[in-house]
């Protein structure tokens, strides 16, 4: 009696099924342990710069001028970075300024801030510039602004920002004259700070200009490009919570059955989505690459659901749309000719 055809049922024969979901599960192992590899290599560089950021509890100063042998009329400027707008593309300063004098000031003191660059880290055409003057009573004057920086919040935790600082002093005497001081010329008369403290922000350590004491004839007290950056600690967990939500996500869509996943399907999304808060908290409204990396997540998930959704639909329906796609590369090989 002649073998009976095999029948079409587009079911694959146990063989095939059992070495196709071995075949999933090596793959799922070995991208697990290339991640958790990775994520021991890396881990100790996170865990190095988290316990120094909180093991500095000082803010850092920095001397721009000293005062040698304090002479009776002297200043001080006290210039704090306490924030910083990603979006707005500007960092906010604030700055004490104070005037002692040994008796009535013969003068007041005016300190201009200027901001040299622009968005694209190129010199601006139009400086910004703000001014802080010390009254004459009380001689003490604190003012908060926003000075321009560079950078693009797109590449977070991986953006950085710069602010090409400078800071010019002045007298203003009574009778109207101006007079603009030299570095070498401020540097006996005056004392400026420095300090950041900015959330989830790191700031380079500021050049000295002590050594461009030199220059007797330099119009600026303080010059330097000011770099911001974000801690390493905050760059390696932002990757691997991406990267472990992506894996969580996939073995979601490869290893359980597909009822359990349409039913956990929403609460899958909205885990994946709250990483973001996470990460990005709530001060960061625009787009960025972790946006990017999530929502990419988020279709892959969404897309292989109605994929497998599709395929075991086809099981009843009759149609053999998907399977037909799957088998065409093997048969489109033209048949050999005959020896």
């Amino acid at each position: 009696m002649p073998n009976a055809p095999p029948s079409d049922t587009g079911a694959a024969p146990p063989d095939k099924t059992e070495a196709g979901r071995r075949l999933r599960h090596r793959v799922a192992y070995v991208l697990i342990t290339l991640l958790l590899l990775f994520i021991i290599v890396f881990l100790p560089f996170a865990v190095i710069s988290l316990i120094g950021d909180f093991r500095e509890q000082d803010n850092p100063k920095h001397a721009i001028a000293t005062i040698k042998g304090r002479p009776i009329d002297h200043g001080s400027v006290a210039m704090d970075l306490i924030g910083m707008n990603e979006w707005e593309g500007n960092v906010t300063v604030r700055v004490t300024a104070q005037q002692e004098c040994d008796g009535p000031c013969r003068w007041r003191d005016r300190y201009r801030f200027i901001s040299f660059w622009g968005d694209d880290f190129q010199p601006s055409d139009r400086p910004t510039v703000e001014e802080v003057t010390v009254p004459a009573s009380p001689p003490v004057v604190t003012r908060t602004f926003q000075l321009p920086i560079a950078g693009d919040p797109l590449r977070y935790p991986f953006d950085h920002y710069a602010l090409a600082l400078g800071v010019v002093m002045e007298r203003l005497y009574p009778d109207g004259r101006e007079e603009t001081l030299t570095l070498a010329e401020a540097a006996p008369y005056v004392t400026i700070w420095v300090s950041a403290r900015i959330p989830r922000i790191n700031v380079a350590p500021l050049a000295d200009p002590g050594a461009e004491a030199a220059a007797g004839q330099q119009r600026y007290l303080f010059v330097d490009v000011v770099k911001f950056g974000r801690p390493l600690y905050l760059q390696v967990l932002t990757v691997f919570l991406v990267l472990l939500v992506t894996a969580a996500a996939a073995y979601a869509v490869f290893l359980r059955p597909l009822d359990q996943l349409i039913i956990n399907a929403g609460a899958l999304i909205l885990g994946v989505w709250g990483i973001r808060v996470i990460l990005l908290g709530t001060t960061l409204p625009g787009l960025t690459a972790v946006d990017l990396a999530l929502w990419s997540v988020i279709l892959f998930l969404l897309l292989t659901i109605t994929v497998r959704t599709l395929w075991l639909l086809e099981e009843d329906s009759g149609w053999r749309m998907l399977r037909t796609l799957v088998r065409q590369p093997r048969s489109s090989k033209p048949p050999k000719p005959p020896a």
